[in-house]
């Protein structure tokens, strides 16, 4: 547990590296450590806090094999891990395994803004603009201003690419000066 609160602690400070080095520690000393006070399911949270550590110091192979895992694990918190998948697929440029990813998410959670908010920028970088736009027709219509996106506790892996969604779906609000912005 002492690695697993240093790993939380390290994220918060925004050493990535440290996180996943601390939360590695845990989960090698400990694979079905139950993580307490985690937002997610504590039987696979020390996983999933690992796996996102790995992406957000852009170790993305790394964080993928660990999100693979834990999808036969975490039956009830799927989506949250396809929606993670997606994102490191797409920092990598597998743009076919982000839109398949994002389209499990979406079929297990058909209303998520988040989902179809990163199944149009698969899309849309995948220059398939049709897709693209009417993925982001959907997703504007859950969420119209995007909000979901620019919430405080929003991951972005990678991080840089919260500008790429917050563009996006401002231009498909066609609010066309925020969206250069």
């Amino acid at each position: 547990l002492a690695h697993l609160w240093q790993g939380r602690l390290a994220e918060r400070a925004g050493d990535y590296p440290g996180c996943a080095q601390s939360m590695a520690k845990a989960v090698d000393l400990d694979p079905d450590l139950e993580a307490p006070g985690g937002s997610e399911p504590g039987e696979w949270a020390a996983h999933y806090e690992l796996a996102v550590c790995r992406a957000r110091s852009g170790k993305y192979e790394a964080a993928i094999e660990g999100l693979r895992r834990i999808l036969g694990r975490a039956q009830s918190q799927q989506v949250v891990v396809y929606q993670r998948l997606g994102e490191c697929y797409m920092a990598l440029g597998r743009l076919d395994e982000a839109v398949e990813s994002f389209r499990q998410g979406l079929r297990l959670s058909p209303y998520s803004a988040e989902l179809a908010f990163g199944l149009a920028v698969a899309h849309d970088r995948d220059e398939d603009a049709a897709q693209a736009r009417d993925v982001l027709t959907q997703a504007l219509t859950r969420d119209p201003r995007g909000g979901t996106l620019a919430g405080a506790s929003r991951i972005w892996i990678p991080p840089q690419d919260a500008p790429y969604y917050l563009g996006l779906a401002s231009l498909g609000g066609e609010d066309a000066p925020r969206s250069v912005l």
